[in-house]
C-alpha cells in the first residue's frame, strides 16, 4: 500500500475494505510519506494547499506545534494507518519499520 496513490485515487479510509488484504498470509509493505502521516492527509489537495501557502523554507522548518495546527482532525491517512496497525496487532502480526528491518539484516 502506498499512501500517495491511495490518497490521490480517493480510496476511502475504511478498514473493512482492507481487512481481507491485511488478514491474508504474507508480508505487507506500507509506504507512507512522513508529511502525509503528520498532517493526517484526508485528500491529496489538502497537503498540496498547505505546501502552496508556505514558502519552501517555512515548509522545511515546520515544527511539532505548527504541524499540530495544520493536522487534519477527521479521518485521514494517519488515522487509517493506525487503525490498520491496530487490526494487524490484534491478529498477532508483527509490525516493523524500515530501520528495524535494516538492523535485523545488518546483524545477520
Amino acid at each position: 500500500m502506498e499512501d500517495g496513490s491511495y490518497i490521490a485515487e480517493g480510496y476511502p479510509f475504511d478498514l473493512e475494505i482492507m481487512k481481507n488484504y491485511f488478514s491474508a498470509p504474507g508480508l505487507k509493505v506500507i509506504n507512507i510519506h512522513p508529511m502525509h502521516f503528520m498532517l493526517n492527509t484526508p485528500y491529496f489537495k489538502y497537503t498540496r494547499d498547505i505546501k502552496d501557502r508556505l514558502s519552501r523554507r517555512e515548509w522545511n522548518e515546520l515544527d511539532g506545534e505548527k504541524l499540530a495546527k495544520l493536522r487534519y482532525e477527521g479521518k485521514g491517512i494517519s488515522s487509517f494507518l493506525l487503525a490498520i496497525c491496530d487490526f494487524a496487532r490484534g491478529m498477532g502480526a508483527e509490525i516493523k519499520n524500515i530501520s528495524q528491518l535494516y538492523d535485523e539484516i545488518v546483524s545477520l
